[in-house]
């Protein structure tokens, strides 16, 4: 949270944006980050993929309104969404695996407990 603020900070400091239609859109992009983190708080994981679809929304927007820099903002930004979307397949691979490996884990217990049934059951 903190770096992220720190970030948004030194956003403000980049110094000069030329014409009053860049500062426009920047103020405006800066007020939409702002809003829209304010209003999730600061919850869990959730959380974290919800700032992703913020930034890269407002990722899209300057993109948008730009001309000179399109194409390579345009490629930087399809990098950050494959990052991004990497980086959530792996999360939910990890809690996929986090869960099979806590059934499996409990599988030998299981076994046993169904065994000594079995034994009860044979000595009825």
């Amino acid at each position: 949270e903190e770096l992220q603020d720190e970030g948004l900070d030194q956003c403000r400091e980049v110094q000069p944006i030329p014409s009053a239609v860049d500062r426009n859109l920047l103020s405006h992009i800066r007020a939409y980050i702002e809003t829209e983190t304010d209003q999730l708080g600061s919850a869990a994981q959730v959380v974290d993929g919800q700032r992703y679809i913020i930034y890269k929304n407002a990722f899209d927007k300057i993109i948008e309104n730009t001309t000179a820099y399109k194409n390579i903002l345009t490629a930087i930004k399809r990098e950050y969404d494959e990052s991004i979307d990497v980086l959530l397949k792996g999360q939910k691979d990890s809690l996929f695996l986090q869960r099979k490996l806590k059934s499996m884990a409990s599988e030998p217990a299981t076994f046993v407990a169904y065994k000594n049934r079995v034994t009860q059951l044979q000595k009825k």
